[in-house]
């Protein structure tokens, strides 16, 4: 199927930003016609941290996907959103 991938090169896979930001990129395919994707992904690449025991020595990349449903991570966007929008308006 179509996943939407979404490179990053933070430190860490940060769930709720991430996730957050995908489901932004999906309602502007759907809003601009396409179709449904099955799946959003985050590609996380790092080059490693000698000097942090949370992270590996060696640069690395993992393929993550989201920990909970896309319908969680639409509606946060959605409210994101509503406030951006609303903010421009004062």
């Amino acid at each position: 199927g179509l996943i939407i991938p979404d490179l990053k090169t933070s430190k860490h896979v940060y769930d709720k930003e991430h996730f957050v930001q995908l489901e932004g990129y999906e309602l502007g395919r759907l809003d601009s016609g396409y179709e449904p994707s099955d799946e959003r992904r985050v590609i996380h690449v790092h080059p490693g941290d000698p000097k942090d025991p949370k992270q590996p020595d060696h640069p690395y990349y993992e393929f993550a996907a989201s920990k909970k449903e896309p319908e969680a991570y639409r509606k946060t966007f959605l409210a994101a959103l509503a406030l951006y929008n609303a903010m421009g308006e004062l």
